[in-house]
């Protein structure tokens, strides 16, 4: 089983990876920030051509860790990782994106994301502690992390903008099983496991 932190997969100069089984935790901006990220979506397609499809309030998620086995997802897989997230223990925080920019890669396609022009220490810190929970179940960690939410693929190359802050409070934060089909295009994510942040 190969096993990292999903996020590594899309830091810049690194291939987006290819349409395959990945169990990864992550998490959701609310449905009501989604006029908001249309917006932003609009504006850089009149500016810059952008013609990717964006990705629909269901696909939009802030990657944090996960696999990708080479034999599939199982059910003990899962298991696995539901012990994970039951092991977890943070009080909610904000998530702030202020930056649109596409992200390199070799191939055609861009990752056209958000992101922080700041740091996030909450969030930063959530993915060490979760990283060092994968690494107690015997998975091998990843210590970079560059939180971001991919909107696209196109492409084009947009250079880092500011762009109308995108925040919210992170109440939960849940496991997606992506879990791509012959023949489509975009991975469609299946919900696993969901566990609130406490205060």
């Amino acid at each position: 089983m190969r096993t990292r932190c999903k996020e590594t997969e899309l830091l810049p100069g690194l291939d987006a990876p290819e349409l395959r089984d990945i169990l990864f935790f992550a998490l959701q901006p609310p449905a009501e920030l989604f006029p908001l990220i249309q917006r932003i979506d609009g504006y850089f397609r009149r500016e810059f051509g952008l013609k990717g499809a964006l990705f629909t309030p269901q696909r939009l998620h802030v990657s944090l860790c996960g696999v990708q086995p080479r034999e599939g997802v199982s059910e003990a897989l899962v298991d696995i990782f539901r012990r994970i997230g039951d092991s977890m223990a943070a009080s909610p925080f904000d998530v702030v994106f202020d930056r649109a920019v596409s992200f390199a890669r070799n191939g055609d396609k861009r990752a056209f994301v958000l992101r922080a022009g700041g740091d996030l220490v909450a969030l930063i810190e959530f993915h060490h502690a979760m990283d060092a929970g994968m690494m107690r179940a015997g998975f091998h960690g990843r210590s970079s992390f560059l939180p971001h939410m991919t909107l696209l693929y196109d492409g084009r190359v947009v250079v880092e903008h500011e762009v109308e802050t995108v925040r919210w409070t992170a109440r939960d934060f849940v496991l997606l099983h992506s879990a791509p089909k012959k023949g489509q295009r975009q991975e469609s994510y299946i919900e696993r496991g969901r566990w609130p942040l406490k205060t």
